[in-house]
């Protein structure tokens, strides 16, 4: 396949300063005005990450830099010592790694330990004494733990779990959302749309902050899914100071 298989009329340079389409002369994009930590600045937590990473694997130029970034971000906002090991594993291998970072690693692990075991205990102490509102605090807490180790399906049985522990309708909305952005950081987009609709079918009337949340969720989905014309009349229903 060559240039002509794109169009036929547009004259595609591959060494020339600048490519021409169509009569005008485009310049080739380059890194030099691009600032990788301004842009990831804009950013917080896994978000900021997954961007990170993103950028590391598809552009050589960037990869140790945006490695770097990815790793400080993990070691300020989370506990995942897996995803710390796999990163630093990945500048290794680009010659651009400095020593681990034990004490980091050390203290990630020690805090991963205490917090499952005092939510365990909670737990279990809401069980003997049949509470169901501690437990479910307690469930959503163990949520929480494991989506700041990473393990994400892990999250989502937790929550499943934590099912048996509602006693209001309110509940079953939050688990049933927290879900849906679980579900939203592992891309799986049916997931998602299931939990959408399981709090859109419960609730007759979503407030207005959260029914800004659900659009949200479902224009990623529908977006992860291809579906493109769904995506336009959703970013139209936006209420954009309601998100």
């Amino acid at each position: 396949m060559n240039s002509d298989d794109f169009g036929g009329s547009a004259s595609m340079s591959r060494t020339g300063a600048s490519d021409e389409y169509h009569g005008t002369m485009f310049a080739k994009p380059t890194l030099e005005q691009f600032s990788l930590s301004q842009y990831l600045g804009e950013y917080q937590g896994r978000v900021k990450i997954r961007r990170a990473l993103y950028l590391g694997e598809r552009c050589p130029e960037l990869s140790i830099e945006s490695y770097h970034i990815a790793l400080d971000e993990i070691k300020s906002s989370t506990t995942d010592i897996n995803l710390y090991e796999s990163v630093f594993k990945s500048l290794e291998q680009l010659g651009g790694a400095a020593a681990s970072d034990a004490g980091w690693v050390g203290s990630a692990r020690k805090t991963n330990n205490s917090a499952y075991d005092l939510l365990s205990a909670e737990l279990n102490k809401a069980k003997q004494q049949h509470i169901k509102k501690d437990g479910l605090r307690a469930q959503e807490g163990l949520a929480q733990h494991k989506v700041r180790l990473g393990n994400l399906n892990e999250a989502l049985r937790t929550l499943q779990d934590a099912r048996d522990y509602c006693s209001s309708i309110d509940d079953q909305v939050n688990l049933a959302l927290t879900s849906a952005w679980i579900s939203q950081m592992m891309g799986k987009w049916l997931q998602v749309n299931s939990y959408v609709q399981r709090v859109v079918s419960t609730l007759s009337t979503l407030p207005p902050k959260m029914a800004a949340e659900i659009k949200v969720l479902q224009i990623q989905a529908d977006f992860g899914e291809g579906r493109w014309s769904a995506v336009v009349n959703n970013v139209r229903g936006l209420v954009y100071d309601e998100i």
